[in-house]
């Protein structure tokens, strides 16, 4: 079931994460991923396709912006974080439907725009305006690049691990860039060849070494001044295929302690050997706590928590 939170427990899991030196950026995700909000208030909707129903948000109507400053006003307000994160990502899933709303048709006609990209751009750039109005600074998925949204105003997320010119691009144009490519950053991919239930990419996936070797080789063809945009790496785990903690828990642990050491250790001191005797005690550890994670040391004597 989906969990609906109170401001009042927003606030308790700010000030519970504030303890552990954890700054908690929350996501409005937009124009696309809108489906949720969409069918609580359809009139927002811009539609979306056979596979991705009611996906996007509607760009052409001058409400629906009205809207979404209501939504990321009350946001910025709840939420401490200097970064507000706004998506940007894949409006293309659900923008099929745009040449045939009238708001939309009508709005392109007065910016004279005749690609749904141009007011795709348009909207990302107004929804960063805002963002910026109340102190915070955006984040986006790498696809807002190109939208014309300030490099001073916004922090781009390289996540698209087969596309490395839109790292190029968001590095070129003076953007600062956190590194979280699907291979080997997407924690929902399955992290060895035994399992059965997860995500790969053409066959490949995040296993523990892949994780651990991380950034290496990606980073050393840029010059200082770009190394100096890239303001660190991330794991992310999209929940869609995981019904459970227990599967939440397997997922990441212990990749995630390998891409801590990915994230703050120079490359000249990381050393995967090591790095796997030290491991064994953390699982003892994990086990102490009640966690259950993926043993690599034995993998075909672990049970894997399935997804849906």
């Amino acid at each position: 079931p989906v969990k609906l939170y109170a401001q009042a427990e927003i606030k308790k899991i700010i000030a519970y994460a504030r303890i552990r030196g954890i700054v908690v950026v929350p996501e409005i995700d937009m124009p696309g991923h809108a489906t949720a909000a969409n069918r609580a208030y359809p009139e927002h909707s811009g539609g979306g396709s056979k596979r991705h129903p009611e996906f996007t948000f509607n760009p052409g109507k001058e409400a629906t912006y009205e809207y979404l400053t209501d939504i990321l006003t009350e946001t910025a307000a709840l939420f401490p974080s200097p970064w507000l994160h706004f998506g940007g990502d894949e409006a293309h899933y659900g923008n099929q439907q745009w040449p045939s709303l009238p708001e939309v048709q009508t709005r392109m006609k007065k910016l004279k725009y005749t690609k749904l990209v141009e007011i795709e751009h348009y909207f990302n750039r107004r929804m960063a305006d805002v963002i910026s109005s109340l102190g915070k600074t955006t984040i986006g998925w790498d696809e807002v690049t190109g939208s014309g949204v300030k490099p001073s105003q916004a922090i781009v997320m390289w996540w698209r691990h087969n596309k490395p010119k839109a790292l190029d691009a968001a590095l070129d144009k003076g953007f600062k860039v956190i590194l979280c490519p699907r291979v080997p950053c997407y924690f929902d991919f399955v992290q060895h060849s035994s399992h059965k239930s997860g995500r790969r990419w053409k066959k490949k996936f995040g296993d523990l070494p892949k994780v651990y070797a991380f950034p290496e080789g990606l980073i050393d063809k840029y010059d200082g001044k770009k190394q100096a945009q890239i303001m660190g790496i991330q794991a992310c785990l999209w929940t869609e295929k995981v019904k459970e903690v227990k599967r939440l828990e397997f997922m990441t642990f212990p990749r995630i302690a390998a891409l801590a050491e990915a994230a703050w250790t120079q490359k000249s001191n990381k050393d995967y050997a090591e790095f796997q005797t030290r491991l064994r005690s953390h699982l003892k550890q994990y086990a102490k706590w009640g966690i259950y994670y993926f043993d690599p040391f034995a993998p075909p004597l672990v049970k894997e928590p399935v997804g849906p």
